[in-house]
């Protein structure tokens, strides 16, 4: 458990930006998520537009405690010993955002 009691921790994306390929940032997201799993906490995650673009998202093995949620179609992922379900559509390509 972390020192703050979360359980839960919901990424809703954009954690990489479009087309970069520094996996210096994939390894530190992979390393925090590891000490996250230490501490008992999961982790949902769903795919942002950018996200879709990044080569990290392909290329990346995430720890066995993230789970992503389908770009294909959406989906419902149950946390049965949280009480908590996570429904959601990740971005399967990028698209542009109109500001």
């Amino acid at each position: 458990m972390s020192d703050e009691n979360a359980q839960l921790l919901v990424i809703a994306g954009d954690l990489y930006d479009g087309d970069w390929r520094d996996y210096s940032t994939g390894l530190f997201f992979n390393k925090q998520m590891s000490a996250l799993r230490a501490g008992g906490v999961k982790v949902v995650w769903i795919r942002g537009n950018h996200d879709a673009a990044s080569k990290l998202t392909a290329h990346l093995a995430l720890p066995d405690n993230v789970h992503e949620l389908s770009h294909r179609k959406p989906e419902s992922f149950l946390l049965e010993e949280l009480g908590v379900a996570v429904h959601g559509q990740g971005f399967e390509r990028w698209t542009k955002c109109a500001i």
